[in-house]
Formats: C-alpha cells, structure tokens, sequence
C-alpha cells in the first residue's frame, strides 16, 4: 500500500472502509503523519489515514466549496 515512500505507522485503532476503493472488504490500517507550513508562523502536523484509492489524488478533509 506505500508505493509513493511514505514513512508510515500502524493505526493504533484499525477498522473497515469500503466507499473509497472497489475492494469492500478495506482495512484501514496505515497513518502518516503531514507536516504543512501556511506561513513561516503557521507550522502544524496532523495524522492521516492512508488507504489507496481507485482516483488520481489525496482526499485531507472535507472539499471546500
């Protein structure tokens, strides 16, 4: 599931994920931990599930409008 190098850890609480991949029976079972930077002032982490996906692209939260 790393094929793109991700330095990744395993979730402490694993579950089950079928809407993102044609594979129902997705185990979630991989993080990451994301470092972005806003601004020199803005710096943050946060913990990202990591699944592959059946589409080009990375989903962080929810869409803006």
């Amino acid at each position: 599931m790393n094929d793109i190098g991700l330095n990744t850890h395993n979730h402490l609480h694993p579950y089950h994920l079928g809407w993102v991949h044609k594979d129902a029976s997705l185990k979630v079972t991989k993080q990451y931990k994301l470092k972005f930077v806003i601004c020199a002032k803005f710096i943050n982490e946060v913990v990202v599930d990591v699944v592959p996906l059946d589409i080009c692209g990375f989903i962080l939260a929810n869409p803006y409008l």
